[in-house]
């Protein structure tokens, strides 16, 4: 053990939040926001960021066992340019955890219906193009690297 770990945690995926992070909870029960490539029903270690009041965030450092919800994303790009959050989650999984989203933040007793184009990729609703040195793309998720 290296003097750092105390800042890996253990947690399991259990919702998907509205910025596009996930949530869980640790053995110990302790809440965890998760900022990284992670799927509902996945066992994944993270390295602790910080904590603000009884909820840890963390950053994703490693898979420990995979969800039968997670794809393989169809764009190259999907895990570095910080636009598609959601590419790694099957289309079903993707739709229920939006529904659930919606339906806590309306505090509803069933979930909504859900209507879609049924088109899962290569569209947007908008894009943020970044420039920098003669570059152009779009900036890493919470980051200010840019990804052409």
């Amino acid at each position: 053990m290296t003097q750092h770990d105390h800042h890996i945690l253990e947690m399991e995926v259990e919702w998907l939040l509205p910025d596009g992070r996930t949530g869980g909870r640790t053995s110990e029960g302790q809440v965890v926001r998760l900022a990284g490539d992670a799927v509902a029903g996945e066992r994944v270690r993270a390295r602790r960021d910080s904590r603000s009041g009884g909820v840890i965030d963390a950053t994703f450092e490693e898979r420990l066992s995979e969800s039968p919800a997670r794809q393989i994303p169809g764009c190259v790009w999907a895990s570095a340019c910080g636009g598609c959050d959601l590419a790694s989650w099957e289309p079903k999984a993707r739709q229920l955890a939006l529904r659930q989203i919606v339906g806590r933040a309306l505090r509803l007793p069933t979930l909504p219906e859900l209507i879609t184009d049924h088109v899962q990729e290569g569209h947007r609703a908008r894009i943020d193009l970044s420039f920098e040195g003669g570059r152009v793309g779009y900036r890493r998720s919470r980051s200010h690297a840019l990804v052409e």
